[in-house]
């Protein structure tokens, strides 16, 4: 049987009913390779400036929103070479690309360490954007879908798995670290473990192997090219507005919770638990995958998070405080959520496109994610400045809410 029935038959195609296919050794320590370099990444962009964003504010004399903005400018630069990138993976190979982004990533925090106003900040943050767009999530999913073959589903579920650690392992490390080191300090050593770590383990990844690649004809568990075709727009929507909810929570997420009334080492402690709870969502989806659709684990997430957003907004809006249980149940929600999406967005296009142009599927559905990624640092910022921890939950429901009925109505057109 040719790869290409193999994958109509079986895994890739999201067949809630098939066993799914094993992982070649090969496959497994890629995952094993990617899933320490992106801790390594998502740690450097997303949840460092999460902790040093007083830090940095203190010292370069900027506002919130400018802070952010660097973010935001990441998630720009990200957008508009996702697409690129994405077409680049599926003709030559991960290997490179991925490469590259790692010295965009080790550049990009050396400028910012010694970045002295907001010209150099935000110049730093703009090569930070390559990096997003080569060397994070979407790249290193099409990096396993080119060596797995058949188990890239199991091998894309088992990467979020692992980077679901990031969260965990880079919030405590960075706030002891900033004390220690201090802010630029940290930026230096992310630089270093780029150039020590990532790039050596992305330079070793495996070529691009044609033979796994399924034959573009065969449409993936029912999806054919019209439904793939109506299916696109819905899911960048449900998609990019999930990231909207979820990467703005992620930068804000200390300061909502200091905002709430929290200390500052509760809300640090608060917000690791967000990682602990993705974690789980991630280890139960990798267990019972073989007996749910992806779409099925993406409608479950999507509905997680405007419920996670009620347990805090509610008594925030009509007593003005909170405690630490349903600051919990807030956090844990909202892991779970992030958790089973961060594995939906990856998972979802194997289902709906396969993997015979995974990587330009998932660099167009990349750009709008990453468009909505750099909307929101600034907006959060400005909302939670502005408004306070409610205006900021209600922005984030109204969001997730859209996000749940885009996945509904998908599901439905293609039932």
């Amino acid at each position: 049987m040719s790869s290409a029935e193999h994958f109509a038959r079986d895994g890739l195609a999201g067949r809630a009913n098939a066993s799914p296919p094993v992982m070649e050794r090969r496959a497994i320590l890629v995952v094993l390779a990617l899933g320490i370099t992106q801790i390594i990444g998502w740690g450097s962009l997303l949840f460092m400036p999460a902790v040093l964003a007083r830090s940095i504010q203190a010292d370069l004399g900027m506002s919130p929103e400018m802070t952010f903005g660097g973010v935001a400018l990441m998630y720009l630069v990200g957008a508009l070479g996702a697409p690129a990138a994405g077409r680049s993976i599926d003709r030559w190979s991960a290997r490179f690309v991925m490469g590259a982004g790692s010295m965009a990533a080790a550049t990009g925090l050396i400028w910012l360490a010694h970045a002295q106003g907001p010209a150099g900040y935000l110049a730093a943050w703009g090569l930070l954007g390559v990096t997003c767009a080569s060397a994070l999530t979407n790249a290193a999913c099409a990096a396993i879908a080119q060596s797995a073959g058949g188990a890239a589903l199991r091998g894309v579920t088992a990467l979020m798995f692992v980077t679901g650690l990031a969260g965990p392992l880079t919030l405590p490390a960075v706030y002891l670290l900033d004390g220690e080191l201090g802010w630029r300090g940290v930026c230096l050593l992310l630089a270093a473990m780029h150039l020590a770590i990532c790039l050596p383990l992305h330079l070793a990844l495996p070529g691009r192997a044609t033979a796994h690649a399924p034959a573009p004809c065969l449409p993936p568990d029912g999806w054919t090219w019209r439904c793939q075709h109506e299916a696109f727009p819905l899911l960048s929507v449900a998609l990019g507005l999930n990231v909207f909810v979820t990467a703005g929570l992620s930068v804000h997420l200390v300061g909502l919770l200091r905002t709430a009334g929290f200390a500052d080492a509760t809300a640090i402690s608060l917000a690791s638990l967000v990682g602990i709870a993705q974690v789980a969502a991630r280890a139960a989806q990798f267990t019972a995958g073989r007996h749910w659709l992806p779409t099925s684990f993406a409608l479950t997430g999507a509905a997680l998070l405007p419920a996670a957003m009620v347990v805090l907004l509610l008594p925030l809006a009509l007593t003005a405080a909170v405690d630490a249980v349903l600051g919990g149940i807030f956090v844990l929600l909202l892991g779970l959520s992030n958790g089973l999406m961060m594995v939906a967005r990856a998972a979802v296009p194997v289902q709906i496109f396969g993997i015979a142009q995974f990587g330009m599927w998932t660099g167009k559905l990349a750009a709008f994610q990453n468009a909505a990624a750099a909307i929101t640092p600034v907006a959060f910022a400005a909302v939670l400045g502005r408004g306070g921890a409610v205006a900021a939950l209600l922005l984030a429901g109204i969001a997730a809410l859209i996000s749940l009925t885009a996945v509904v109505v998908m599901i439905r057109r293609k039932a």
